[in-house]
């Protein structure tokens, strides 16, 4: 019950953050969309004390045998790290994602496990 409301909350944000980037290009709403996920999958294993992965390839994201897939003209730097049951990050490090002349950053950092997003 807890998850699927989890769930649908996550919708309905990712819903009104596309309608208000309708104008940026995919790899922000993209950017965006992984670093939402990753902070679910946080969120979801401190709430039940259980670890939570997250694997993040080329061409597309799995978070908990979830599948993200990206759109075909962006490509991500491979990262793979879980959350344990505390809502720690196992490892910290950074995601590189490229789209023609466009690149950005997702960085996942150690302590608080938080995920932040930086233009290049």
């Amino acid at each position: 019950m807890v998850e699927m409301m989890l769930v649908m909350l996550l919708i309905c944000v990712m819903g009104i953050g596309i309608k208000a980037t309708q104008f940026h290009s995919s790899q922000s709403v993209l950017v965006k969309a992984l670093s939402s996920q990753a902070i679910v999958m946080q969120e979801q294993a401190y709430a039940y004390k259980e670890s939570r992965a997250v694997e993040i390839k080329e061409h597309e994201a799995i978070f908990d045998q979830k599948v993200m897939t990206y759109p075909p003209d962006i490509v991500c730097t491979p990262f793979a790290f879980h959350y344990n049951a505390a809502g720690n990050i196992s490892q910290g490090g950074t995601v590189t994602c490229h789209s023609g002349n466009q690149t950005m950053r997702l960085v996942f950092q150690l302590g608080s496990g938080r995920v932040r997003i930086e233009n290049e």
